[in-house]
């Protein structure tokens, strides 16, 4: 059999001797250049012709080198753009001044009016175009629409309404308005016990003796009338005489006393 030659004792060195030349040749390995990426420029007047012309595509310059040629396109495109502006301006100033700019401002004409009702005697209900407004004479309504012509009439207890009377109203102006009512017409029959006495009514003597009926009195009901009834040998008999609101026909009966003996007493 063929002898083996014995292998050479391998050198625990090596192995370490080699790693520390890698690492050493790492060590002095000269660095690599890193490569400038070139720097992007933003040119103001390029992005001026971007904003006002759609069709350019700004994406800026990629060198430190300027086109001179295109300076001058971008500056007249930024001009051109600035005059479009201020014509609009300008435009919009003279649309907004002439149809809602000063006239906005300066106050509205008027276009209703108001009536101040008045009416005799006062607290009269005031009607617009039959309508009860709630409110009483004297009052003053509002917001009556101008050019509108208005029925207006009063209502009162005791009177007859008064006669509509119709008021244009007038814009920015308040017109007047006075009412009249009637008292509803009331007569009384006055009867005395014994009968023939004589009738002064506020201080007027009327031509009959009792009975008799006086009236139709167009007098407030509230104020009524004063009444004397005088008979020969009898006390002089005094009264107020008022009647419920709307009453048209009265009754008045009176018993009339006789003077004491002696004299008519005072």
């Amino acid at each position: 059999m063929p002898s083996s030659a014995p292998r050479p004792a391998a050198d625990p060195a090596a192995p370490a001797a080699s790693t520390a030349a890698a690492v050493e040749q790492r060590r002095v390995e000269p660095a690599r250049p890193v490569k400038e990426e070139p720097r992007v420029r933003f040119d103001p007047d390029e992005i001026a012709a971007a904003v006002y012309d759609d069709s350019t595509t700004f994406v800026g310059n990629l060198d430190d080198d300027d086109d001179p040629a295109a300076k001058p396109a971008s500056r007249t495109g930024l001009l051109l753009g600035l005059m479009a502006l201020a014509l609009a301006a300008l435009a919009a100033f003279v649309i907004y001044d002439k149809f809602g700019g000063s006239g906005a401002d300066a106050p509205l004409a008027p276009t209703h009016g108001s009536f101040t009702i008045t009416s005799r005697p006062a607290a009269a209900r005031i009607f617009i175009d039959d309508v009860d407004t709630g409110q009483t004479a004297p009052h003053t309504l509002q917001n009556m629409t101008a050019g509108t012509t208005y029925r207006v009439h009063a209502e009162l207890p005791g009177f007859l309404p008064a006669p509509s009377t119709s008021i244009q109203a007038v814009a920015g102006e308040t017109v007047d308005v006075q009412l009249e009512l009637q008292p509803i017409p009331h007569a009384v029959r006055i009867e005395t016990t014994p009968p023939g006495a004589r009738v002064i009514v506020d201080g007027r003597e009327q031509p009959e003796t009792t009975p008799t009926t006086l009236g139709p009195l167009e007098i407030d009901y509230r104020t009524g009338i004063d009444i004397i009834l005088q008979l020969d040998g009898y006390e002089r008999h005094s009264v107020r005489h008022t009647w419920p609101a709307g009453e048209r026909d009265g009754r008045m009966s009176v018993q009339l006393t006789p003077e004491p003996r002696g004299g008519r007493r005072r």
